[in-house]
């Protein structure tokens, strides 16, 4: 084994070395300076960065006591006297020309934990810089303790071995899923440290340099999730990635986040209303690769997708897709994009035009989260001639146009928007207000019979309401009826402005749908479950 030590200074001044978002005393620096007659010296004091070759991130204590103070000690042309600098304060040194020895020591209490020296040669009327570089002091003892969860399934181990690649007592440590968690007693100095798992064949670690200081404690947390174990595939923002999942499956992805941006991520499954999808449901997660930190977990992102800010975070995600029902398998697409910058990349789906008699149609389409509003289209031609007859803001996802004459065919899309413009619009939909002469009056308590015969077909009935009555309106068909229907039907009541009173209610035998408070003419539709239902019913309204 390779136990090349890199070391490098640490170039700040007067401050604390920030690890992984925590003050650490064993990465602290000071500067002093010093200027005589003849030469100068700046002292800057470091501890070691680096490390075993190949290693990106040296551990080293992060938790109090700190270091309280630093003395520099000479040796060189002349006798010189120690100084002690305490942290976040300066001072000057006179040195003779020549060629000097200096020594930084770290001390905790009254004991030395870190050391280092460098050899500088002082020069007339120059400004000489010494870097020294600390590195913990060999003698004492001082604690590594670790935590590392592992998902169901891993074994694995824990490898520590010194900077000469002895194993430490005890070492190789065994790990297993769920939490592992221990305090190791070390002598203080250098350790590589390497935790080693797999999962159904599959390997996932990390390897680090472990600094020991004595009397300290040195700790790491590890969580370890399925995305360690797989293929992360990298999703490119705004564009549909499509794969397919069975039953037990987690499939995982990756895109890189900036700051104080707003991220937008949809998918496509069974949930989606353009039904490109309709095998399998998915659980979708997301959350920061770097600590497994969650952003969101989430059921369905056709209809709503998901919207966050990462505030001050930036660095890789992990999405995660997860089988959740459905098929056995099936396939699914997802996509993120940037909704910040970007008009709405969420695709829209009008989910269904209800002409009425009024005539009205009723448009509902599916909510997009994050933006202003939907801008609604209409035209007469299905291909072309478009205009944008509403703007609906905020939540609402439906709109009634009275704006339309019966028996004409009306074709419509709608866009979201935010302050970045326009998304994308979605594919038409239809229908066709019914002319008068298709609408059947109904009679107060009598039963209706009638039968949708031809796939697709719908059937309407009106009545005329008063407001200080109540009404039930009740149907007789396959679904909770009594047994001599053969529709499964849904029922639906709207106002004589196209505003729905109930809506797609499939049964009213047994517990009739019941209202109050409408004047005027009140409309019954009467529809199949699906487009191909056929069959018969029955149906009336009553005064209570």
């Amino acid at each position: 084994m390779k136990n090349i030590i890199k070391t490098r200074c640490l170039n700040l001044l007067l401050g604390i070395l920030i690890l992984a978002g925590c003050s650490n005393p064993a990465l602290e620096q000071i500067e002093t300076s010093a200027r005589t007659g003849t030469g100068a010296v700046s002292v800057r004091i470091g501890t070691v960065e680096g490390q075993f070759e190949d290693v990106a991130r040296t551990l080293a204590p992060v938790a109090p006591p700190e270091f309280l103070r630093y003395t520099l000690t000479f040796s060189g042309p002349e006798e010189h006297e120690a100084v002690d600098i305490t942290f976040g304060t300066s001072a000057s040194l006179e040195l003779a020309v020549g060629e000097w020895t200096i020594t930084a020591t770290a001390y905790t209490d009254e004991t030395a934990v870190a050391q280092g020296s460098v050899t500088v040669t002082v020069h007339t009327g120059s400004n000489t810089p010494a870097n020294i570089i600390l590195t913990p002091v060999s003698g004492g003892t001082g604690t590594f303790s670790y935590s590392i969860d592992a998902p169901t399934g891993v074994t694995g181990t824990l490898v520590v071995v010194t900077a000469e690649g002895v194993a430490v007592s005890g070492s190789p440590f065994t790990l297993t899923e769920g939490p592992n968690v221990d305090n190791l007693s070390l002598s203080s100095g250098q350790y590589l440290m390497s935790v080693r798992l797999t999962l159904d064949g599959k390997a996932a670690g990390r390897t680090e340099a472990v600094h020991i200081y004595s009397d300290m404690t040195t700790s790491v947390e590890y969580r370890f999730t399925g995305h360690d174990f797989s293929e992360i595939v990298n999703l490119v923002a705004g564009e549909w990635q499509d794969g397919t999942i069975s039953s037990g499956d987690e499939l995982y992805y990756r895109f890189t986040a900036a700051t104080e941006t707003d991220y937008t991520i949809t998918w496509d499954d069974y949930y989606g209303t353009k039904n490109d999808y309709p095998y399998v449901v998915l659980r979708v997660d997301a959350y920061w690769e770097a600590d497994n930190t969650s952003i969101f977990t989430y059921g369905y992102g056709y209809e709503a997708p998901k919207t966050f800010n990462t505030g001050s975070n930036s660095g890789n995600i992990i999405v995660r897709v997860e089988y959740d029902g459905g098929y056995d398998s099936g396939p699914y697409a997802i996509k993120y994009y940037d909704s910040t910058s970007l008009p709405p990349q969420g695709s829209m789906t009008i989910s269904s035009v209800v002409a009425t008699p009024v005539p009205a149609c009723v448009i509902s389409w599916n909510y997009v989260n994050g933006v202003t509003g939907y801008r609604l289209y209409r035209s007469t031609n299905l291909d072309s001639g478009y205009t944008e007859i509403a703007d609906i803001t905020g939540y609402y996802t439906s709109y009634t146009d009275t704006g339309v004459s019966a028996g004409t065919t009306y074709y419509y899309k709608v866009a979201a928007y935010n302050a970045n413009g326009e998304g994308e619009l979605s594919s038409a939909m239809s229908g066709t207000p019914p002319d008068s002469s298709a609408i059947i009056a109904l009679t107060d308590g009598e039963w209706l019979h009638d039968e949708i015969a031809t796939s697709g077909d719908i059937k309407w009935y009106s009545f005329i309401a008063s407001e200080g009555t109540s009404y039930q309106v009740q149907w007789n068909a396959r679904f909770y009826g009594d047994g001599t229907k053969t529709l499964y039907a849904n029922v639906s009541a709207f106002q004589a402005d196209g505003s729905y009173i109930f809506h797609e209610i499939d049964s009213g035998w047994t517990s009739p749908e019941t209202f109050s408070g409408v004047s005027g003419t009140v409309y019954l539709l009467v529809q199949g479950w699906s487009l191909g239902d056929t069959g018969t019913y029955a149906i009336k309204y009553a005064q209570e």
